[in-house]
């Protein structure tokens, strides 16, 4: 037999259809990642050619993030009724449009309505991705092509902004969006030819009322992470604040109520938290990827202006960082066959912390770059086996019929981890700052925090 069609399970699953399915996502998943990532180099150019301010143009990333948090609810109910393959398709080519549209835009407003689009088909691709990596190669292989097609989540932080000031520089800023173009039509065309059909359809109603109020819950939440360092700013700021917390949090409790009370599919099945194994990886998700992202927002800043990196030096050594992630992905189904599910994630939790203390001593112990690359490498290494192995482990003992919406709720828990890790971040350097303290040790000291309160949901990780 040739080894390219050569049965990996007893269900069928050849090599060439393995590998054929993971270069499919692959090509379609490094869409949102690369813009999400490049934005922020962009402002200030954009503000230069549309003559207008950064608050401004600040919306352009919010309201991106927040129609694709939005638009996550909705993709475990539209996988279920047209398929995976489907949504898929239907991400991919709302994407495609909203990144045309931005190509083309020639002012503020009809930029940012055409990133609310753009965010619409990021909300669809990341949730559907794992349904439809599932449903192809079945839960026998999916850690090991999670780990293959998660590549590019470590590569594109570290590749985006390059890229977009590499554009910027011999071109325009249009092709930091017109980019994409090429690319999604390359995963369109992929995906048509290489993915079966996907899950089984079936004919259920929408439950508008839940996704109503699940929206303005995530919508709010975003909304106060993302500004609470202004909150405190002045007295009209913190008022609004705090109202908007009161609405949010009356909101999430209709919500709550009305998912747990539905009789019907609710777009958002929180029952799934019942699931022991479910709900301690969406513990250790929510713990592992404000850690993460928490990191990515301050350890720039800290390289630079602690370390005294020239900029070029410190998103190397960010980039080394994503290198220890991609290398200890690649030998996480190994480390959980040998040591288990919870051990892999002690293993991850200690590699972060050893990776992460000599942060504090940055005067005796960075005298050479060597050590501070191993450094990152290691704290890079343990991030990467907690966020992944926080990923797959989810569906463990999920259902077939409800990964849709497991992967749902699993990429909202990364998208509150990643705004609660900025804040926090940003409120402890306030505090330290206010207190006349060194904002960066108190930065690394609630990095250390995060990364050790990881150990009570691995606690609950074992099989």
């Amino acid at each position: 037999m040739n080894v390219t069609h050569e049965l990996i399970n007893d269900t069928g699953l050849t090599r060439q259809h393995y590998h054929r399915v993971i270069l499919c996502l692959i090509v379609g998943s490094v869409l949102p990642l690369l813009d999400a990532t490049v934005v922020g180099v962009m402002l200030p150019v954009l503000a230069q050619e549309f003559s207008t301010s950064l608050s401004e143009l600040q919306w352009v990333a919010t309201l991106y993030a927040l129609a694709a948090a939005c638009t996550i609810p909705l993709t475990a109910w539209l996988t279920r009724c047209f398929g995976s393959k489907n949504i898929w398709l239907l991400g991919l080519s709302v994407f495609l449009l909203g990144s045309l549209l931005c190509g083309i835009s020639d002012s503020p407003t009809t930029l940012i309505l055409s990133r609310i689009i753009q965010g619409v088909g990021a909300g669809i691709l990341t949730p559907v991705m794992q349904s439809v990596l599932l449903f192809e190669v079945g839960r026998g292989h999916f850690k090991a092509a999670m780990a293959a097609v998660a590549v590019p989540a470590v590569i594109a932080p570290i590749l985006g902004p390059v890229l977009a000031g590499w554009l910027m520089e011999f071109g325009s800023w249009r092709w930091v969006f017109l980019i994409n173009l090429p690319i999604a039509t390359l995963a369109l065309v992929l995906a048509k030819v290489l993915l079966t059909q996907g899950t089984k359809t079936t004919k259920e109603a929408l439950d508008w009322q839940g996704w109503l109020l699940f929206s303005i819950s995530i919508g709010l939440i975003l909304y106060l992470l993302s500004n609470v360092s202004q909150a405190a700013s002045s007295a009209s700021s913190l008022e609004f604040s705090v109202i908007m917390l009161v609405v949010c949090l009356m909101a999430s409790i209709a919500f709550i109520r009305h998912a747990l009370s539905s009789k019907s599919a609710p777009i958002v099945d929180i029952r799934l938290f019942s699931i022991s194994s479910f709900f301690s990886s969406c513990g250790l998700l929510l713990i592992s990827s404000s850690v993460f992202y928490g990191s990515l927002f301050i350890l720039p800043l800290f390289l630079i202006e602690k370390v005294a990196l020239s900029p070029f030096l410190a998103s190397v050594m960010i980039s080394v960082s994503g290198i220890g992630a991609l290398f200890s992905r690649s030998y996480i189904a190994k480390l959980v066959s040998k040591l288990g599910t919870s051990w892999t994630a002690y293993l991850g939790i200690t590699l972060a912390i050893v990776g992460t203390i000599p942060l504090l001593f940055p005067l005796t112990t960075f005298n050479t770059l060597i050590v501070l690359a191993v450094c990152m490498f290691i704290r890079g290494g343990g991030l990467g086996i907690l966020t992944l192995l926080a990923m797959t482990h989810a569906y463990h003992d999920v259902p077939t019929e409800k990964v849709a919406d497991a992967s749902s709720l699993s990429r909202t828990m990364t998208m509150l981890g990643a705004a609660f890790g900025a804040a926090a971040v940003v409120l402890l350097e306030r505090c330290a700052m206010y207190g006349g303290q060194n904002g960066y040790e108190w930065v690394i000291y609630g990095l250390l925090a995060g990364t050790l309160c990881c150990v009570f949901p691995a606690w609950k990780l074992r099989v």
